[in-house]
């Protein structure tokens, strides 16, 4: 957590948002977890564990503006993904939705 609030003024330069989900107490230990660790992130609370339950708590998940899961880094506990990892992919995507299209081919006008 600590390497992610270091590295959120770059992750925020890529036109990205870091979303954090804490599922270990309650939404108020969860505020107090903000604050201890002074996060500049925001931290949702998943103390029902509806998240959870469709995705791994200690993975790693870039979704593009479209919901689509474009990158994952299925994390354990002890080995999380770093702020490096999660900001080359953030250029990775960014450079893709920048390539110009290719146009499409012109219509056969010898077909009917």
């Amino acid at each position: 957590m600590v390497q992610l609030n270091t590295a959120y003024d770059q992750i925020k330069q890529h036109d990205a948002e870091l979303l954090a989900i804490h599922v270990e107490c309650s939404e108020a230990g969860t505020v107090n977890a903000v604050k201890r660790n002074k996060l500049a992130f925001p931290m949702a609370n998943d103390d029902r564990l509806k998240i959870v339950d469709k995705y791994s708590p200690t993975s790693t998940y870039l979704i593009d503006r479209h919901g689509v899961i474009r990158a994952r880094w299925l994390d354990s506990i002890h080995n999380r993904v770093g702020p490096d990892a999660i900001i080359k992919a953030l250029q990775k995507l960014r450079e893709s939705d920048t390539q110009p299209q290719k146009p499409a081919p012109p219509p056969d006008r010898n077909r009917n």
